[in-house]
């Protein structure tokens, strides 16, 4: 199965002020990583 590694700036994306649309692609990439997961697509890895 697939592992993905996530650092500490990509959880904390989704928090940032979401004014700018490199920011916005960017937790929304967050959140299909998260949603890939809990389907079982593949595992995250790291904190």
């Amino acid at each position: 199965m697939l592992r993905i590694y996530l650092d500490t700036n990509v959880w904390g994306r989704p928090f940032d002020e979401q004014s700018q649309h490199r920011i916005i692609e960017e937790s929304e990439a967050f959140f299909r990583i998260l949603d890939g997961a809990q389907r079982r697509k593949f595992i995250i890895v790291g904190l």
